[in-house]
């Protein structure tokens, strides 16, 4: 439910190994094999990178440093804001504490007032958390939502159990002192959120079992976060599903992107888009009405648009043409993916009410599942192609848009067993290649969409095919897809947070979003760990760097 059944997976033999994975492996070429100890190699490196990648309040200058949001001169001092339920002299004190003078005379504490993105007047900086949680790397030097839940999948298997529940104390800490788990803990992230995994992380933890006391507190901070993703603006009372929608001033830009997101020749994400629109809003794209997103009398985006950019931000899926070109059509659409974890979070609050003895909510959160289910498979299912789209609930109909997220219904234990294996058989025709699976079938130059390739996407779809017994469809995926990450980390030394699927490299050519592929990667790593496990360590596949045969799907 939700998904941590490969995270504790443990590793196999060759012998374990599935019959498919053997037989690909007798008509495959040794000629460019990795050996065993740098699979090894590949993995220590990966158990190492935690201790890089965690944040802690004893390395504050870590903490508050932003590559995305530089100090304006070297004599001003990094802000590191509270909730105003935190006690400001509390956190100065801990940080006094913890930390070195000459790092602790460059951080500034400030209270908020309010928690609002404009409340700091544009002076951005990172919101306090007590906790070691760890961030994805390169320039995102933050706790992220998606990103550093599913990281604790990877740090759990690794055995590093502390960092893995004080990362869940961090997030509820965040939805205690700031109303809900932010995208990430900056401030310029206060109005919007992530896909949600928190309800997964409580029921894997072994407190779960252990503390009454601890559980229902999640279970009051889970309440509160599944409110956030059902009430107000984020639900469709047509449909009566959820959708994402940040809840910043409208009309208004994401201030992180303008600051950082320029290419080579200085121009920011928007420029870039402002500069298509100009070229075409005469003949206009099929997506959608390019005038309502754009003025060619004044040259300017407008308010529809920077209110579907920021909601997009908040999917995580920055940015494909899933949800029209450059995300700009977000907010009409219920994502399959957000819908599918709802019923993970559904059905899980069942298990924690159950768990406390509170068998009248936990029977209404059950039925509430029952009833997402109902409705996923009312508004999403398509019975013509075998998959789950996302829903256009303006001009309802869904989107015809073949995506990895079409395998989080199977991944959470949504859809029959009949639908599984049309999915099984219909995405992995249009997606599966050598590097593993496409983000989608289309090709259209921005990062989450064709050729590339995002270990979540990758997760989801292995989860799902083993819950529904396809397993050596679900281990050649994974073989394939750390085959390839070893690849890249013989040649670069590094874990990447996207790779091209179909070329088996970490090389991205991309014309909108930021440009860039970080190093590090969090989420990344925590999936060649599972996935290595899960194959098994001494299963060959892993080590064939040209990957092995991919079946023709019929």
């Amino acid at each position: 439910m939700g998904g941590g059944r490969l995270a504790q997976a443990q590793p196999r033999s060759q012998s374990s190994s599935s019959a498919s994975t053997t037989c690909s492996l007798s008509s495959t070429s040794t000629a460019n094999m990795a050996t065993r100890e740098q699979l090894n190699d590949m993995l220590r490196y990966i158990k190492m990178k935690w201790t890089v990648l965690t944040r802690s309040p004893s390395d504050i200058l870590a903490i508050v440093e932003d590559p995305k949001w530089p100090l304006r001169s070297d004599k001003d001092k990094w802000p590191l804001y509270v909730a105003p339920t935190e006690d400001a002299a509390k956190v100065k004190l801990i940080i006094d504490t913890l930390n070195l003078p000459a790092d602790r005379a460059k951080v500034e504490v400030i209270q908020l007032r309010e928690l609002s993105v404009d409340a700091v007047n544009g002076h951005h900086g990172a919101l306090w958390l007590p906790y070691p949680y760890p961030v994805p790397g390169g320039r995102f030097a933050e706790l992220y939502a998606w990103d550093g839940s599913l990281a604790t999948f990877g740090i759990q298997a690794d055995g590093l159990t502390h960092l893995a529940q004080s990362t869940l104390d961090a997030y509820t800490y965040s939805i205690d002192h700031y109303g809900f788990i932010l995208n990430g803990n900056r401030t310029y992230y206060l109005s919007r959120s992530q896909l949600p995994f928190y309800t997964t992380m409580v029921v894997r933890d072994q407190r779960f079992h252990q503390d009454q006391a601890w559980l229902a507190h999640a279970y009051a901070a889970a309440k509160t976060y599944y409110a956030y993703w059902t009430q107000g603006p984020h639900f469709v009372r047509s449909t009566g599903l959820s959708r994402f929608f940040d809840l910043g001033r409208p009309g208004s830009a994401p201030p992180e992107v303008d600051s950082h997101e320029k290419d080579s020749d200085g121009k920011t994400a928007h420029d870039r888009v402002k500069a298509y629109y100009r070229a075409h809003w005469r003949e206009g794209i099929p997506d959608y009405d390019i005038l309502k997103r754009y003025d060619p009398e004044t040259d300017q985006l407008t308010a529809e648009y920077f209110d579907n950019d920021r909601a997009m931000r908040e999917s995580g899926f920055d940015t494909s043409r899933r949800f029209g070109m450059f995300g700009a059509k977000v907010l009409d659409i219920n994502p399959v993916c957000l819908n599918s974890l709802l019923y993970a979070m559904e059905t899980e609050l069942a298990m924690i009410a159950k768990k406390l003895n509170r068998v009248a909510e936990a029977k209404r959160w059950t039925g509430a599942a029952e009833e997402r289910k109902a409705l996923v498979n009312k508004y999403m299912w398509n019975e013509r192609d075998g998959l789950f789209y996302d829903y256009d609930h303006v001009r309802e109909a869904q989107t015809d848009y073949c995506f990895g997220t079409t395998f989080l219904p199977l991944h959470v234990g949504l859809a029959s067993a009949e639908q599984a294996a049309k999915v099984r058989r219909n995405a992995l025709r249009r997606l599966e290649v050598a590097g593993g699976l496409m983000t989608s079938d289309r090709y259209t130059r921005v990062q989450w969409d064709a050729p590339y390739a995002w270990e979540p996407l990758q997760y989801f779809a292995v989860s799902g095919l083993d819950r529904y017994g396809f397993k050596e469809d679900a281990k050649r995926i994974a073989a394939n897809n750390t085959s390839m990450m070893l690849k890249i980390f013989l040649k670069t030394g590094e874990i990447w947070e996207k790779y091209n699927a179909v070329e088996r490299n970490e090389e991205v050519h991309l014309d909108f979003g930021y440009s860039s592929n970080e190093p590090g990667f969090a989420f990344s790593n925590a999936f060649a760990t599972i996935f290595a496990r899960y194959v098994g360590l001494d299963d060959a596949s892993l080590l064939h760097l040209d990957g092995i045969p991919v079946p023709a799907h019929v």
